[in-house]
């Protein structure tokens, strides 16, 4: 089964997302392990949109970590009064499956290892994932519209809400909104990677077996460098950072424990 897509290639990828958490969750059953499909589903969105390689079958670590404590905050609204996701027991099965239908990529880490991350960071999910200031854009505001009694399933009550919130009638967290706005503001959101595969490490000889430069020669292209920057008639400085207005989301169709409108980091 293919496990890695280009980000163009997204009727491909659904396609086999929709297949993969179909066996996903069948195997789960006769396993008698947890499984939500949903979660299964992000965790999938997280790695072919939001990482560099794409790889859907290789988990170490940091993909753990920034699922957990990042990607599904961000993008995944629970609303109040739905019942919680297991998200961690659904990547510890997501995990067993792989190696069990040995789609794991082999330069991933051994299954134990990637489970020993899950298990270390379950923990803190729970608070991640209530934490305002870990939400994405539509995420805040569908949450702030489902916890003043708005059906955001409804697009007509959504629209009054939102002409509400312009005008200054409804009630937000202020200071939970300005660190989502600053992290949009400042690229600390997971969005969209171009395609790169991770760099082998390289072993460089001493510094007594490099020797020196030899006489008249100059790294190649500082000159054009040099050039460059002269001819521009400028030097790089720090920029200043304008305040923006905290965008409201027009429509939040779709499915209730997805952030809607998807602006908000996809």
């Amino acid at each position: 089964m293919r496990m890695r897509f280009e980000p163009e290639a997204e009727e491909e990828f659904e396609a086999a997302r929709e297949l993969l958490v179909d066996r996903l969750v069948r195997w789960a059953g006769g396993q008698g392990l947890p499984a939500d499909g949903f979660m299964a589903e992000a965790a999938l969105d997280y790695r072919h949109g939001a990482t560099a390689d794409g790889r859907l079958g290789l988990w170490d670590s940091h993909h753990v970590e920034e699922l957990l404590l990042t990607w599904l905050p961000q993008q995944v609204t629970e609303l109040p009064g739905e019942e919680r996701s297991d998200a961690p027991g659904t990547l510890r099965t997501l995990l067993r499956y792989l190696h069990t239908a040995q789609l794991a990529d082999p330069r991933g880490p051994a299954l134990q290892d990637s489970l020993a991350a899950v298990d270390r960071l379950a923990e803190q999910h729970p608070a991640a994932m209530a934490d305002r200031t870990r939400w994405g854009l539509a995420k805040f505001w569908a949450m702030t519209a489902a916890e003043q009694g708005v059906d955001i399933l409804d697009g007509a009550e959504l629209q009054r809400f939102a002409e509400r919130a312009r005008r200054g009638e409804a009630p937000y967290d202020e200071q939970a909104l300005d660190a989502v706005m600053e992290r949009r503001l400042t690229g600390r959101t997971l969005s969209r990677s171009a395609r790169a595969e991770p760099q082998l490490p390289v072993a460089l000889p001493e510094d007594d077996e490099l020797g020196g430069i030899p006489p008249g020669c100059r790294p190649a292209g500082a000159g054009r460098l040099d050039h460059g920057t002269r001819r521009a008639g400028r030097r790089a400085t720090a920029t200043d950072r304008f305040r923006r207005g905290h965008g409201f989301p027009y429509a939040c169709a779709g499915h209730a424990r997805r952030a809607v409108g998807g602006a908000a980091g996809r």
